[in-house]
């Protein structure tokens, strides 16, 4: 017979792909995607960083639910993680399920090892800018 006990709900648990940042001093959780070739940031959440867009020369853009889009734009900002701040490019996609992804570009710049195991995410210090923001509590730790 089927066991009664209440088992914990998986979902309810906080995501290890999310890491709370700062981008450019606003707090936001990004999503760590390594399915994600482009860093990206929604249009409401570059409006909120008051970001100067320049013109998205590039493709369109297939979404992780298969949909092609076409980005409003571009960007840069700083991203701070751990008391480590380092240079990033996003795309702007007016419509986007998060305020912020972590893609491929991001990560494999910054020298990314994601261990699931620990649930930490290392990142190389070469390329990081001199520390400007608190950090906060992370579901991924970054490892020096």
């Amino acid at each position: 017979s089927r066991d009664p006990t209440p088992r914990p709900n998986r979902n309810a648990r906080r995501r290890t792909s999310d890491l709370d940042v700062l981008i450019d001093g606003h707090n936001v959780t990004a999503l760590v995607d390594t399915g994600a070739d482009y860093s990206v940031v929604s249009g409401p959440f570059a409006a909120k960083l008051k970001k100067v867009k320049t013109a998205w020369s590039g493709p369109e853009i297939r979404t992780a639910g298969g949909h092609l889009i076409t980005p409003i734009g571009v960007c840069t900002a700083r991203v701070t993680i751990n008391n480590r701040t380092y240079p990033a490019s996003f795309v702007i996609l007016q419509h986007c399920s998060r305020d912020a992804i972590l893609g491929m570009d991001f990560l494999s710049d910054h020298g990314a090892v994601i261990d699931l195991r620990s649930e930490s995410i290392t990142l190389t210090s070469e390329k990081a800018l001199p520390p400007d923001a608190t950090p906060g509590n992370h579901a991924l730790n970054v490892i020096e």
